[in-house]
């Protein structure tokens, strides 16, 4: 019992902490990256949105709010169903987790979608089970992430991400 818990708990850190992060060079797409501008600032504020709906999702367990996020076809969808999933079964609940936004680095308008490189962070977040034990999580520090937005049903949703190699 305590070795399943133990292994849905690892399985969690490593979905909530933006999966698919296994790193990405910074040389993928890199030269056709443009600098942000000020008119690039709505981007910030659509992925700090996605951001907020994300937590959301994930201290309600509200799986329903991920399509206000992903796109139909997005991995990491699946990857956060599975894991508030796994949430809901062990009758789990993330108190605190809230990725932070710090910077946009650069977009990249290609003819579909945009792609942003960001820098972010998710400070220490606890997990409770239903008898009220606290499991601490370590958070991320800063890093480079990658998302890729392709507009679905008029919104600007998250089809990829990954935390690029630093």
């Amino acid at each position: 019992m305590v070795l399943a818990a133990l292994v849905g708990l690892a399985v969690l850190l490593g979905v909530v902490l933006w999966p698919g992060a296994e790193g990405k060079s910074g040389a993928d797409g890199a030269a056709d990256a443009a600098p942000v501008t000020d008119g690039d600032s709505a981007w910030y504020e659509q992925l700090e949105q996605l951001y907020e709906l994300r937590s959301d999702a994930f201290a309600t367990r509200q799986v329903e709010l991920l399509s206000e996020v992903y796109t139909a076809g997005s991995r990491q969808l699946r990857v956060d169903l599975g894991t508030i999933e796994s949430l809901r079964s062990q009758d789990r609940s993330v108190v605190g987790f809230a990725p932070t936004l710090s910077e946009v680095l650069s977009v990249t308008h290609e003819s579909d979608s945009v792609v942003l490189v960001v820098r972010d962070e998710i400070a220490p977040f606890t997990i409770v089970d239903a008898g009220g034990t606290e499991m601490p999580v370590a958070g991320r520090a800063s890093s480079e992430v990658e998302f890729t937005l392709e507009q679905e049903a008029g919104q600007w949703l998250i089809a990829e991400v990954s935390r690029r190699a630093e």
